[in-house]
C-alpha cells in the first residue's frame, strides 16, 4: 500500500475536492503534485476523470448500497466509495485491488471505521452487480449527467439526445501537435518504436491521435519538445490566422499555452504578446 503522500487515490480525492468543492477546473488542478511517477499521476487523473464522467451514475450506486448515508463531512469516503465503484463498474483493473486499495485508503484518511464499510459496500456491488445496474438502467441516472442539462438536450435535440450523452460520456482520444521545427517524421519513428499507434488526422497536418492514450510527459520525445498535446480544432486556429513576419498577434485567453506556442512555431518573426486571467494556468 502507497503511503499517503503517494497514493494515485487519495491524489485522485484531492483532485476531485478541488473540482467539486472549489470550483476548479480538473486540468488547473495541482492535487496530484505529490506523485512523483508519471504513471501514478495519469492513474490518479484517470480515476478522477472517470469518476467525474459517471458521477451521478456512481453516486447513485452508491447511494442504493450504504444502509444510511453518510454525513457531509464524511464525503470524502462518499468520494471513495465512487471511485472503487468506478473501478469495479468501468474500469479494466483488477477487482480484489480496487476493494482493498480503497478500503485502506479510509485508513490513510484517519478514518479507520469507514475501512470496513467501504470494503463491505464494494463487495456487495460485486455480488449484486446485475441487480444494481438493472435499478440504475431504470434512473436518469444512468446518462450521468446533471438533470438540468439531461432536460435541456431532451427538449433541444428530441431525436439525437442519447447519442448526444453517449458521446459525452465517451473518453477523449489524445491528440498530439508535432513540431514543425523538431523533424515530426523522426517524432512518429520515435513514438511507434515505444509500441504506439498513430492516426493521421485527414484535415490536419500536424495533428495525429496516439494509441493507447498515455501520460504526456512519460512519452519519448516530449521533453525535447517534438509535440504537444492539442486538439486537432484547437491546431486550427494558428494555420487560420495565417500570421506573417512581422504581425503583431495577441492571444488574449493564451494559458496554458497551446495555441501561443504553434503560433511561434509556425512563424516565429512575429511580435507576440500572450495575457490570460489565471496565474496558476500561466505558471504552466
Amino acid at each position: 500500500m502507497a503511503s499517503r503522500s503517494a497514493n494515485p487515490r487519495l491524489a485522485a480525492l484531492s483532485l476531485l475536492s478541488d473540482v467539486l468543492d472549489r470550483g476548479h477546473n480538473l486540468s488547473e488542478s495541482r492535487g496530484d503534485t505529490a506523485l512523483d511517477d508519471a504513471r501514478d499521476r495519469a492513474f490518479a487523473r484517470h480515476l478522477t476523470y472517470g469518476t467525474l464522467r459517471w458521477l451521478g451514475a456512481l453516486e447513485y450506486l452508491a447511494e442504493g448500497l450504504l444502509q444510511r448515508p453518510l454525513k457531509r463531512r464524511d464525503r470524502d469516503i462518499g468520494r471513495l466509495l465512487c471511485i472503487g465503484l468506478f473501478q469495479l463498474w468501468k474500469d479494466s483493473g483488477a477487482d480484489h485491488a480496487a476493494i482493498n486499495e480503497a478500503a485502506e485508503c479510509a485508513r490513510l484518511l484517519g478514518k479507520p471505521w469507514a475501512v470496513g464499510l467501504v470494503n463491505a459496500v464494494l463487495r456487495r456491488f460485486q455480488r449484486e452487480r446485475d441487480e444494481r445496474l438493472n435499478a440504475l438502467s431504470g434512473s436518469d441516472s444512468r446518462y450521468a449527467h446533471p438533470g438540468w442539462l439531461l432536460h435541456r438536450l431532451q427538449a433541444d435535440w428530441p431525436d439525437d439526445w442519447r447519442k448526444i450523452v453517449t458521446a459525452n460520456n465517451r473518453p477523449g482520444p489524445l491528440w498530439l501537435r508535432l513540431n514543425v521545427r523538431a523533424d515530426p517524421a523522426a517524432a512518429r519513428e520515435e513514438l511507434r518504436g515505444a509500441g504506439f499507434d498513430l492516426q493521421d488526422h485527414p484535415a490536419v497536418a500536424t495533428a495525429v491521435r496516439l494509441t493507447p492514450a498515455s501520460a504526456v510527459d512519460a512519452l519519448p520525445g516530449f521533453a525535447e519538445g517534438r509535440f504537444s498535446v492539442q486538439d486537432p480544432a484547437a491546431q486550427l486556429a494558428a494555420e487560420w490566422l495565417e500570421t506573417e513576419p512581422g504581425h503583431r498577434v495577441l492571444d488574449a485567453c493564451a494559458a496554458p499555452g497551446g495555441k501561443t506556442g504553434h503560433l511561434l512555431e509556425r512563424c516565429g518573426d512575429i511580435e507576440l504578446t500572450a495575457l490570460d486571467r489565471s496565474p496558476d494556468r500561466l505558471e504552466r
